[in-house]
């Protein structure tokens, strides 16, 4: 059901996903994020899209399953623009609470010279 909104290319249908996403924390297994990385790649095209979706259905997995967060730094590298501000925007609600800094840090870090300003403005740096 989730792809089938994401398909749909409408931003509301893509908060409802969101929303989804950040209700079933507690039914979230690591490999969920393999199918969040495809539906980013996919689907997300716009900084909404991308912000709501990341900052709590990819960072409640990074919560749940912290050893996933080294994938978000192969993110931050990524051809896609909207995969390297995931990287930058789903640790946000995390480190609001002084978790993952050191990742923040680091994703930040490679992002620095990033040329697109979405990317720029999802770390902070623009």
């Amino acid at each position: 059901m989730c792809e089938e909104l994401f398909r749909s290319d409408f931003t509301e249908e893509a908060f409802v996903v969101s929303f989804w996403g950040s209700s079933f924390k507690k039914f979230q297994e690591k490999e969920d994020l393999v199918i969040y990385q495809r539906w980013i790649d996919k689907y997300i095209n716009n900084w909404a899209k991308c912000d709501g979706f990341c900052n709590h259905t990819v960072g409640d997995l990074i919560d749940k399953f912290d050893g996933q967060v080294e994938s978000l730094k192969k993110w931050a590298v990524s051809k896609n623009l909207w995969m390297r501000r995931a990287a930058a925007v789903s640790l946000i609600v995390l480190a609001k609470d002084g978790r993952f800094l050191k990742e923040v840090l680091e994703i930040s870090q490679i992002l620095l010279e990033d040329k697109e300003d979405m990317v720029q403005k999802g770390y902070g740096g623009y």
